[in-house]
């Protein structure tokens, strides 16, 4: 109202926009920006249920209304048919086999994870350690819940019950960008990239922090630290590129190269992004092998600068190769945990991936 008053006077001009126009645009825009910056999850987060346990892992000293007070985001009770069905398996948990070490540092503690997609159960009581420092494989049949695990891990879905906690933070619940600012982040099965970009702007785009990089900052710091740490910057993602061999794609656009190395360019953004915890699901799927031969550097390259790394993975020479420790699922729980070649006679192992799973 106050922007019409003050331009009232201004005349139109048939078929141009007048001022109150394009200040409207210009505000809408400003808005829209706000947004995106301090309110990236909407105007109105989804309500993420995460703090009721299953009947089964119910504490029994507490009353059930007064555990239902205490959660602001409690669930409403499952009924009896689905209850029975998000049950465990003991059939399926192989409790002989050798775990990661409770006392050595864990990156990540997964405990008691649930998830059902109405009466399909996905995730099944799934409790696992990933070491600090190393290389944890996750691997099983088609269909076992990893792919599932690793998206109740990493903030894309909700799990039902279960805690996940990363370095001592848990973050069940957290949305995916909380998540990754927290240090841990994760590819997915098809290379994610930006194809209107050079690979060196796919790069340099890992490292843009919201935090830090605001409008306000751009506007009035000092040009000359901005322009030192953008060269510091590039200098850093051509030296990434060239020790992955892309140092020659630099200036192609991302969209124009191959998969496999595509997914070598996401392999340059995680060591510009500099995470604690990566998780690679399905790094190996249509890559030849010269290009796997710069996946598994690269892949002691995370370790050697203090990065955790989880492999989701069919390929088993692979995770025989790189994995310090392995972890097995079935039907969406762990089935057998240690050493790769502590698996290889694991009846229950051999049971899951040849389909003769013996009833107890």
């Amino acid at each position: 109202m106050v922007v019409q008053e003050s331009t009232r006077f201004l005349p139109e001009i048939p078929g141009h926009p007048t001022v109150v126009t394009a200040l409207r645009e210009v505000v809408i825009g400003a808005v829209l920006v706000l947004f995106l910056r301090f309110r990236p999850q909407g105007l109105l987060p989804e309500r993420r249920y995460v703090d009721r346990l299953p009947p089964d892992r119910v504490d029994p000293g507490v009353d059930a209304h007064e555990r239902d007070q205490r959660s602001p985001h409690a669930l409403s009770p499952l009924p009896a048919t689905e209850t029975a069905a998000r049950a465990p398996t003991p059939r399926l948990l192989a409790t002989d086999q050798p775990e990661a070490s409770t006392t050595e540092p864990a990156a990540l503690v997964v405990e008691g994870l649930y998830k059902h997609f109405g009466g399909v159960v996905a995730v099944d009581n799934c409790s696992f350690r990933a070491p600090k420092g190393q290389v944890t494989g996750l691997i099983g049949p088609n269909g076992a819940g990893k792919s599932t695990a690793i998206d109740l891990i990493a903030g894309f879905k909700l799990p039902d019950a279960g805690t996940i906690v990363f370095e001592g933070t848990p973050i069940q619940g957290l949305p995916p960008h909380r998540i990754s600012r927290l240090g841990l982040i994760r590819t997915f099965q098809t290379p994610r990239e930006w194809p209107g970009l050079t690979v060196l702007e796919n790069v340099l785009l890992a490292r843009w922090d919201p935090e830090r990089e605001t409008l306000w900052r751009g506007l009035i710091g000092p040009v000359r630290t901005q322009r030192l740490a953008l060269e510091s910057e590039l200098s850093r993602a051509r030296a990434i590129l060239a020790e992955l061999g892309l140092d020659k794609l630099s200036n192609e656009r991302a969209g124009n190269l191959s998969g496999g190395q595509k997914r070598l360019v996401e392999f340059a953004r995680i060591r510009i992004a500099e995470p604690r915890l990566v998780i690679l699901d399905e790094p190996m799927g249509g890559v030849n092998p010269v290009l796997g031969e710069r996946m598994v550097a690269a892949i002691e390259g995370f370790i050697a600068s203090g990065t955790s790394v989880i492999i989701v993975e069919h390929n088993l020479p692979f995770i025989e190769r790189v994995a310090h420790h392995v972890v097995v699922m079935a039907q969406g729980s762990v089935i057998a945990a240690g050493p790769f070649e502590s698996l290889r006679s694991n009846q229950s192992v051999i049971d899951a991936y040849l389909g003769e799973v013996p009833y107890e």
